[in-house]
Protein backbone atom coordinates (compact mmCIF):
# COMPACT_ATOMS: atom_id res chain seq x y z
CA UNK A 1 0.00 0.00 0.00
CA UNK A 2 1.29 3.43 -0.91
CA UNK A 3 1.00 6.34 1.51
CA UNK A 4 0.07 9.61 -0.19
CA UNK A 5 1.64 12.55 1.59
CA UNK A 6 -0.01 15.95 1.43
CA UNK A 7 1.38 19.47 1.63
CA UNK A 8 -0.09 21.93 4.11
CA UNK A 9 -0.10 25.55 2.89
CA UNK A 10 -0.49 28.19 5.62
CA UNK A 11 -1.25 31.65 4.22
CA UNK A 12 -3.23 33.27 7.06
CA UNK A 13 -1.27 36.15 8.63
CA UNK A 14 -0.34 35.66 12.30
CA UNK A 15 -1.24 31.97 12.24
CA UNK A 16 0.50 29.78 14.82
CA UNK A 17 1.46 26.28 13.71
CA UNK A 18 2.52 23.88 16.44
CA UNK A 19 2.71 20.25 17.42
CA UNK A 20 0.02 18.75 19.63
CA UNK A 21 1.15 15.17 20.37
CA UNK A 22 1.50 13.73 16.84
CA UNK A 23 -0.87 16.27 15.31
CA UNK A 24 -0.04 19.52 13.55
CA UNK A 25 -2.40 22.21 14.78
CA UNK A 26 -2.99 25.61 13.14
CA UNK A 27 -4.37 28.36 15.35
CA UNK A 28 -5.50 31.85 14.39
CA UNK A 29 -6.26 34.28 17.21
CA UNK A 30 -6.11 31.39 19.72
CA UNK A 31 -8.82 29.48 17.83
CA UNK A 32 -7.96 26.11 16.30
CA UNK A 33 -8.60 26.22 12.56
CA UNK A 34 -7.07 22.92 11.50
CA UNK A 35 -5.70 19.67 12.92
CA UNK A 36 -3.79 17.23 10.73
CA UNK A 37 -1.98 14.05 11.82
CA UNK A 38 1.68 14.66 11.05
CA UNK A 39 2.15 11.26 9.42
CA UNK A 40 -0.16 12.44 6.60
CA UNK A 41 2.08 15.42 5.78
CA UNK A 42 5.01 15.44 3.39
CA UNK A 43 5.57 19.18 3.66
CA UNK A 44 4.46 22.45 5.25
CA UNK A 45 4.69 25.71 3.29
CA UNK A 46 4.27 28.98 5.19
CA UNK A 47 3.68 32.32 3.45
CA UNK A 48 4.42 35.58 5.26
CA UNK A 49 4.04 36.14 8.98
CA UNK A 50 3.37 32.61 10.23
CA UNK A 51 4.69 31.47 13.60
CA UNK A 52 6.12 27.96 14.04
CA UNK A 53 6.87 26.25 17.31
CA UNK A 54 10.40 24.90 17.83
CA UNK A 55 8.89 21.51 18.71
CA UNK A 56 7.18 21.39 15.31
CA UNK A 57 10.41 22.30 13.49
CA UNK A 58 12.27 19.59 15.38
CA UNK A 59 9.54 17.04 14.63
CA UNK A 60 9.60 17.93 10.92
CA UNK A 61 13.36 17.45 10.82
CA UNK A 62 13.14 14.08 12.58
CA UNK A 63 10.28 12.77 10.42
CA UNK A 64 11.56 14.08 7.07
CA UNK A 65 8.70 16.56 6.61
CA UNK A 66 9.77 19.43 4.35
CA UNK A 67 9.38 22.89 5.86
CA UNK A 68 9.36 25.90 3.54
CA UNK A 69 9.22 29.49 4.81
CA UNK A 70 8.41 32.13 2.20
CA UNK A 71 8.37 35.89 2.55
CA UNK A 72 5.56 38.01 1.16
CA UNK A 73 7.98 40.39 -0.57
CA UNK A 74 8.69 39.65 -4.21
CA UNK A 75 12.09 40.44 -5.67
CA UNK A 76 11.71 42.04 -9.07
CA UNK A 77 15.45 42.03 -9.80
CA UNK A 78 15.11 39.23 -12.36
CA UNK A 79 12.06 40.69 -14.08
CA UNK A 80 13.98 42.61 -16.83
CA UNK A 81 16.07 39.49 -17.58
CA UNK A 82 12.99 37.30 -17.85
CA UNK A 83 11.19 39.81 -20.06
CA UNK A 84 14.21 40.07 -22.38
CA UNK A 85 14.34 36.28 -22.86
CA UNK A 86 10.68 35.83 -23.72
Amino acid sequence: MQQIENTLYVMTPNAYVHLDNATVRVEVERETRLRVPSHHLGGIVCFGNVLLSPALMHHCADEGIALVLLDTKVSLGLLPILQARF
